[in-house]
């Protein structure tokens, strides 16, 4: 709890330090108030497809910028990234290498398919094709990015009442609508622009220097420190950070094992700290930011089992000293890193909650709860996979396989006391919130059957019934049934869990599944055949 303090304070010091810029500029969208740094990165995310433009040296905010002082060259930058070669030639434009065409480009090409848009947006998903859902998809873009100007909504209201919307200075029917205060906002962000325009440094400055008192002074329910650090967070790309590092680990590893073994894996470990610990600045930035528990979207949930299982993983190789730990840790970081990645894609992972999470005691209780025994379960699974592989390359080597073979029970231990923990837990919330404490919800099944698969394998041991190969082949099915409670059960689309569905992921699952089965029975069984 005080270092948890602690890096609230340097993060408060941090932004309080920070001269107030054009990236912090509030703004509100999707119920949420970010700076708009968030913002510009958000779009530009959907139409470039990154968040940046590298080709020109252009950030997010500085296209933002350019676009909105010289509307006219922002239109003709070609700026829509469009992958599909048969999407460019259904709307009547060129194929090029660079995949990327100007607004007026696209405008001319919808254009001329605007039935078969409109007929479109009249079907689901499942009833389009790759090509016409990715077309549907690109005028949904185009309309968002031509009404940009309406998303704008920078002027706020006097309260802090958020059911209250805020404005965008484009919208503004009547100056006499606005408040003085609200007229102040509006005017600096204006001359701000202007003074862009007019590349006119000193105008720019005191403009931003007005704007920063309006904010503090008359609109005090805005925390200017927590935009700021929200900016900072975006510029840092900690998750990047982390996983590039968690590769590095596991490369300098792989060389121990052929040179160099202690000053190797000196380095190895090293690095995993060093990605660990902007693993968990990234976190904690997240919460500071977000204000409350880091695991209320699957995505959070994703980088947060992440951290769960390097941090396990780090304990285990702090008293064994044999790589196993390192191993595990920089196998599960650099896979769920990957994952979260993907669920990313839409640029906003700091959305606001749906109104059955809108809890903080429960976020911080059941969800932590539940997905630390999501991580600590892939651990005990990871182990069971360690065993295998190493029982088939060294099949003499006893002690370490029986050092393997302990230390996959005692995680089992743990990652039954917080599954279940956390599964007791969630049956309270759910009787609070819903009225009933258990009901066969698709998330409650996969919860209980987490639990039920550590049973079996921790009886199965106790009883004698299996012995080490047979419970390191048994418990790394666990991989298995944490991914399908994790992820599986929300391809059902039913359950009042509906914070959690996610679309496009059966076929990646179903890959998985077969893979894990045939690559441990062929461990298993060649494990068997050396012994």
């Amino acid at each position: 709890m005080k270092k948890l303090l602690f890096i609230m304070f340097f993060l408060a010091s941090l932004a309080n330090a920070a001269n107030f810029e054009f990236s912090h500029i509030p703004i509100q969208e999707n119920g949420r108030i970010k700076p708009i740094d968030t913002f510009a990165k958000n779009q530009l995310l959907s139409i470039y497809t990154k968040r940046s433009i590298k080709s020109e040296n252009l950030s997010a905010i500085g296209w933002l910028l350019n676009t909105l002082s010289n509307p006219k060259d922002g239109f003709n930058k070609p700026i829509f990234k469009i992958k599909n070669p048969e999407v460019v030639r259904s709307i009547g434009l060129d194929w090029d290498n660079q995949h990327t065409y100007s607004y007026h480009q696209v405008l001319s090409g919808l254009s001329n398919q605007k039935e078969l848009l409109t007929e479109l947006n009249s079907k689901e998903d499942k009833d389009l094709s790759l090509v016409e859902r990715q077309l549907r998809d690109l005028n949904f873009t185009f309309e968002k990015f031509a009404n940009m100007w309406w998303y704008l909504k920078i002027i706020p209201p006097e309260s802090s009442d958020p059911n209250l919307q805020w404005l965008s200075p484009w919208e503004i029917q009547s100056y006499d609508s606005l408040n003085k205060n609200q007229l102040a906002i509006m005017y600096n962000f204006l001359e701000f622009l202007n003074s862009y325009s007019d590349d006119n440094e000193e105008g720019m400055v005191g403009s931003l220097e007005k704007y920063e008192f309006e904010l503090s002074n008359n609109f005090s329910y805005i925390d200017l420190n927590r935009l700021k650090i929200e900016t900072t967070y975006n510029n840092w790309n900690l998750f990047y950070v982390s996983i590039a590092f968690y590769i590095l680990s596991f490369f300098l590893l792989c060389l121990s094992w052929i040179v160099f073994a202690d000053r190797l894996y000196l380095f190895s470990a090293l690095s995993l700290i060093v990605g660990f610990i902007s693993h968990t600045a990234g976190i904690c930035l997240r919460m500071y930011i977000m204000q409350r528990p880091p695991v209320s979207t699957l995505y959070e949930s994703i980088i947060f089992v992440g951290f769960i299982t390097v941090l396990g993983s780090l304990i285990v190789e702090k008293f064994r000293k044999n790589g196993l730990g390192i191993f595990v840790a920089t196998v599960v970081g650099i896979i769920l890193h990957f994952v979260s990645f993907s669920y990313a894609n839409d640029g906003e992972t700091l959305g606001m909650l749906v109104a059955v999470l809108n809890s903080n005691f429960w976020l911080a209780t059941h969800v932590t709860t539940i997905t630390t025994g999501y991580g600590i379960s892939l651990i005990a699974g990871l182990m069971g996979h360690v065993y295998l592989i190493y029982s088939i390359i060294k099949p003499k080597d006893t002690k370490v396989l029986k050092d393997i073979y302990n230390n996959s029970f005692g995680i089992t231990l743990v990652a039954l006391f917080f599954t279940l923990f956390g599964t007791i837990l969630g049956g309270i919330w759910a009787d609070q919130s819903w009225g009933r404490f258990w009901g066969w919800d698709p998330k409650e099944n996969g919860a209980m059957l987490i639990c039920m698969w550590h049973l079996m394998m921790i009886h199965l041991r106790l009883t004698g019934l299996v012995k080490a190969r047979g419970y390191a082949l048994g418990i790394s099915f666990v991989n298995i049934i944490v991914v399908l409670a994790w992820f599986g059960v929300n391809l059902l689309s039913v359950g009042l869990h509906s914070y959690g569905f996610a679309t496009g992921i059966a076929m990646n699952i179903t890959i998985f599944t077969i893979f894990e089965i045939v690559l441990l029975f062929g461990l298993f069984f060649a494990s068997k055949k050396l012994s």
